[in-house]
């Protein structure tokens, strides 16, 4: 967090010896979240004891398939007269993955000993819940009216939480839920590019992030790897 408060401070005080103008604004996005790498799936199993048992999880939770996400944030930025585009966004997001869920080890039978398969049908859902920081770096453009910020920069996503929430329905037509607390990546690092339009106080902005944090750098054998991946859509309110 140091670092991040020394980078914002270096910003506004580089930015203010060539500033042409301080601008700010509030915005909301949308978008899609997923994984990426060899450990990212389309289809997992899952182990469920009972509905309060602490041993419910999801095998696999880190899923490849595109999700809806959400998040709020406040951004300030300055302009040059070179038209060259210094800022700093901060906020809060709500990721999440999916992944298919296809079969459930239980003890389905009370004579059984042993954790046994069958086949279900469900989904799982990886959520987090991020304070995110988005230092940047671009350059404004006009078309006409319009004013097109083109940035490059860096999510520094501190990560809340991360629960696995799942829901399915096995063989037998039982139906099955729960919530599970996953062990959470401390700061996810996503590299990301953006571009913006602005008409008068009206914005509409999309940005991908490019995670670098592997969520499955803490375990031990075959070089497992989990990256974030994320696509925003958003609206903004130049103040």
């Amino acid at each position: 967090m140091k670092k991040v408060m020394l980078l914002a401070v270096s910003l506004v005080a580089f930015s203010t010896a060539f500033a042409q103008k301080t601008e700010f604004s509030l915005q909301a996005n949308t978008g899609v979240y997923r994984f990426s790498g060899s450990s990212a799936e389309s289809s997992t199993t899952v182990q469920y004891i009972t509905q309060q048992s602490g041993w419910n999880y999801t095998h696999n939770p880190h899923g490849n398939k595109l999700t809806l996400s959400l998040g709020v944030a406040g951004q300030v930025q300055r302009v040059t007269r070179g038209n060259v585009v210094l800022g700093l966004q901060a906020g809060a997001e709500f990721l999440q993955s999916k992944v298919n869920i296809t079969g459930a080890y239980s003890f389905w039978h009370m004579a059984n000993s042993s954790l046994t398969y069958v086949a279900a049908d469900g989904r799982s859902f990886f959520q987090h819940k991020f304070i995110n920081v988005h230092p940047f770096l671009g350059r404004r453009l006009s078309v006409g009216p319009i004013a097109v910020d083109v940035t490059a920069g860096s999510d520094i996503g501190f990560c809340l939480q991360s629960t696995d929430n799942a829901k399915l329905k096995v063989a037998n037509g039982e139906e099955l839920a729960f919530k599970a607390e996953r062990d959470k990546p401390s700061v996810d690092l996503r590299p990301r590019v953006g571009v913006t339009g602005y008409f008068r106080h009206i914005g509409v902005t999309a940005s991908y992030a490019h995670g670098l944090t592997n969520y499955l750098g803490s375990y031990d054998g075959g070089n497992p790897e989990a990256y974030a991946r994320v696509l925003r859509l958003g609206l903004l309110y130049r103040l």
